[in-house]
């Protein structure tokens, strides 16, 4: 009888290039349809500086506004200024904030006179930076019109797409809405007795308090604030010339923290504290 032939089988090395093939073609299928979500495109141009522009630039400017009205801003305030090829020479510098390229949007937000430009930049950057969306750079200045400005250049991947101009409108003289302010008393160095302090900030007197973040008593004293209404200051130590022989007390920022560090442990502060006026 003629001998039966045996089926061949198949190598395992066969077996593991099948697989890996299917693996790459798996992660290929999904990267191209990750790439067509909003969320693709921004994560395409923050790590690889890819993605459709005019796309991202429209995905920034949808986050910016939701952002804005996060953080309370009506929409009507958002105005659109001429782009930076438009601007006279005489104004260039006073605009841009990057050597690079320029963004393709600029807009002003004009803010009340008793809105809080820190409190409005931190509840912009945190809503952003859920998105992948980044503040690239950021500064005061005083406009024109003798308003508080904060410029901040805000895209994806180190390249701006949009510069963002806070502007704070001075209070107006005789707006009995906005009486005129002469002096701001700020009370610090509240101790370890926070019933003591407690009844402190029950004081029928205006005055803000300078709160410490990081320490056992921080949220009673954050709590016991908000319930008097208090506005609150921000108490954040930095580290002295003649540290460590003078020590600020807890919740230092130190020199000698890396950068990562000392920006993790003030969005911490202020996560805690909560709005805030200054810091």
């Amino acid at each position: 009888m003629p001998k039966r032939r045996s089926k061949r089988s198949i190598s395992p090395r066969a077996i593991v290039v099948l697989v890996v093939l299917a693996l790459v073609l798996f992660v290929i299928g999904e990267g191209y349809l990750m790439l067509r979500t909003d969320r693709g495109q921004i994560l395409a141009a923050r790590w690889l500086g890819q993605g459709d522009e005019p796309r991202v630039t429209q995905i920034v400017s949808r986050n910016i506004r939701h952002g804005l009205g996060a953080a309370g801003v009506v929409q009507d305030s958002i105005h659109e200024l001429p782009p930076p090829s438009a601007i006279r020479a005489a104004d260039a510098g006073d605009s841009a904030i990057d050597s690079g390229r320029a963004p393709r949007l600029r807009w002003r937000i004009g803010l009340p006179p008793d809105a809080s430009l820190l409190q409005t930049h931190y509840a912009l950057a945190q809503s952003l930076e859920d998105d992948g969306i980044e503040v690239l750079k950021g500064r005061e200045r005083v406009g024109r019109l003798e308003d508080q400005q904060v410029v901040l250049l805000i895209g994806s991947g180190g390249r701006a797409t949009h510069e963002i101009v806070l502007s704070r409108m001075p209070v107006e003289a005789g707006d009995p809405a906005q009486p005129d302010a002469r002096m701001a008393i700020v009370v610090y160095g509240f101790g370890d007795d926070l019933d003591l302090a407690a009844e402190f900030l029950k004081l029928p007197a205006p005055f803000a308090v300078a709160l410490p973040a990081g320490t056992r008593d921080s949220p009673g004293l954050f709590k016991a604030a908000r319930e008097q209404g208090r506005e609150v200051v921000l108490h954040l130590p930095l580290e002295p010339i003649n540290y460590p022989q003078v020590d600020p007390g807890p919740g230092t920022i130190l020199v000698t923290m890396k950068p990562q560090d000392i920006a993790r442990t003030v969005r911490r502060y202020l996560e805690q504290a909560g709005p805030v006026a200054a810091v």
